[in-house]
């Protein structure tokens, strides 16, 4: 039996129907838009969202402050001394 099937008789005033008759067999259009929607709310929120925290967190991308971050990090472990701190913490801020 073909899938496609004109039968002016099943009640359907004439439509071609596809499948198993016209009864839940057209796509809702009405919500394609919204489907669009949604992605582009997603993408806005998580390009904002990204921008936001590098804004408050400029260590975190490799920015001037993670240079200093990693200094302060290792005169706090005790690995170098205040005066090895002040020396490399002046190189850092001449850049």
């Amino acid at each position: 039996m073909d899938s496609f099937v004109r039968d002016d008789r099943s009640g359907t005033n004439g439509k071609e129907v596809f499948g198993h008759g016209s009864h839940g067999s057209e796509p809702p259009l009405g919500l394609f838009p919204l489907f669009w929607i949604g992605w582009l709310v997603l993408i806005a929120v998580l390009f904002f969202g990204r921008w936001f925290w590098w804004r408050r967190h400029p260590a975190d991308r490799g920015g001037r402050g993670s240079g200093e971050t990693a200094l302060a990090e290792r005169y706090a472990r005790g690995e170098i001394d205040e005066h090895e701190y002040r020396k490399r913490l002046a190189v850092l801020r001449q850049r």
